[in-house]
């Protein structure tokens, strides 16, 4: 007879035979009467193991004759094959022997979903039984996050799906500011287990520039330069008041940069310069002054006034002094500086004239007794030659009616010439 062959029961190695005997071999004797007898022993509980069992059987004849039958037991275990715990997960309750019937679970790792089946049965199938697992194989997938979008004026690193897409759990997502904008808040999120970042507060502002600093005289614009200048801002700088002109030129327009700092630079150094002189209120051309009656000297002055786009009144020194001067003509030169330095001249001639009668005509026959001089308020005292006697005024003054200088006299003066008596 064939090696009879079993299949283990569900869930063991073994093959459970309660009735043993079907493994009994089939005898015969010539005489029609034998004893069959089994001679070894049978497992415990009649299972018999995955290794080959060994029955012998004794057939035995009433005169003694013996024939020996070894039954060989097979069982046949039906084993799956081992499985593999999922990436990113593990196996939970699995049988050391995976044998028919035998079970295995599978779970995930935190931040990960089993897709498939969560338990799965080593089962028997097919004509010729052979052993698989039911259901379908388990896989774990991340847990994802929805994709993040770019902050305005951003980079970002380590995640690359842009909304509706997700991120799968464990994503780093790093963000970074372009030129000219520095990072608010946390630039480094992570997806997490709960299908959450551990943060969305990152944003990119730009970077500012230091307060422009407005110069005495002149004006920044616009306003944002002086309250709040960022990157990108351009700055027009100029000077308001007439006169005035910024030094250094070149800082005329301003650009906040990327890192901060202000090209060609801040305003620090620089001011509105006051390049424009100082204007004469008064600047005479010619100044005449007239000694008073019977003066040859005369106390000579100008007033001289000047003013600046500064607002302050700016220093008038003259190469002349006032005071005390005779006939003649002269030359001043009045130099008006504010205090940056720029200076303004005026220039105007100062004559003193003397108010004089022409040379006195004397009458005939008369002369001047003593020195008689032109000068208005001179009297002059007249006397006739001999032989003639005057008559009128013996003087005459030179005087100014405020428009002409002339002699005068209570009556004019004049020399007859005397009676000669005959003795």
């Amino acid at each position: 007879m064939y090696p009879p062959t079993y299949n283990a029961d569900r869930g063991y190695t073994y093959a459970s035979i309660h009735n043993i005997s079907d493994l009994e071999p089939e005898a015969s004797d010539n005489s029609g009467e034998f004893t069959l007898t089994l001679k070894s022993m049978t497992p415990i509980d009649y299972k018999f193991p995955e290794t080959p069992t060994r029955l012998t059987y004794n057939a035995i004849d009433s005169v003694g004759n013996l024939a020996i039958c070894d039954v060989i037991v097979q069982v046949r275990v039906f084993r799956c094959r081992w499985a593999l715990a999922p990436l990113h997960g593990y196996r939970v309750n699995c049988s050391v022997d995976p044998v028919y019937g035998s079970q295995c679970s599978f779970s995930c790792y935190e931040g990960y979903d089993l897709v498939g089946s969560e338990t799965r049965t080593c089962e028997l199938s097919g004509e010729i039984p052979s052993a698989s697992w039911n259901g379908t194989k388990p896989v774990c997938q991340a847990k994802t996050c929805p994709a993040l979008t770019r902050p305005e004026h951003a980079m970002k690193s380590g995640c690359f799906n842009n909304p509706p897409n997700t991120e799968v759990y464990g994503t780093q997502c790093i963000f970074y500011c372009l030129y000219g904008f520095e990072g608010v808040g946390d630039s480094s999120t992570i997806c997490q287990a709960d299908g959450t970042w551990t943060n969305n507060n990152f944003s990119c502002r730009a970077t500012s520039c230091s307060l422009l600093k407005v110069p005495d005289r002149g004006s920044v614009t616009p306003e944002e330069c002086s309250m709040a200048p960022v990157f990108g801002q351009s700055c027009d700088v100029s000077c308001t008041q007439q006169g005035y002109q910024l030094d250094p030129p070149n800082f005329s327009v301003l650009s906040c940069q990327g890192k901060g700092q202000w090209v060609p630079g801040n305003l620090t150094m620089t001011t509105c310069r006051d390049t424009q002189s100082p204007s004469f209120s008064t600047c005479p051309q010619y100044l005449t002054f007239n000694p008073p009656r019977g003066e040859t000297l005369v106390n000579v002055f100008w007033n001289i006034s000047a003013v600046d786009n500064s607002g302050e009144e700016p220093i008038i020194a003259c190469d002349k002094e006032e005071g005390l001067m005779g006939e003649g003509d002269i030359e001043v030169r009045c130099t008006a500086t504010d205090a940056t330095g720029n200076g303004k001249t005026c220039t105007f001639d100062v004559a003193v004239q003397i108010h004089r009668c022409r040379s006195y005509r004397l009458p005939s026959f008369a002369e001047f007794a003593g020195v008689c001089n032109t000068i208005w308020g001179t009297e002059c005292n007249i006397t006739c030659n001999p032989g003639y006697h005057l008559t009128g005024s013996s003087t005459v003054t030179c005087e100014f009616d405020g428009f002409t200088s002339s002699w005068t006299s209570q009556t004019p003066p004049r020399c007859e010439g005397k009676d000669l008596i005959e003795w």
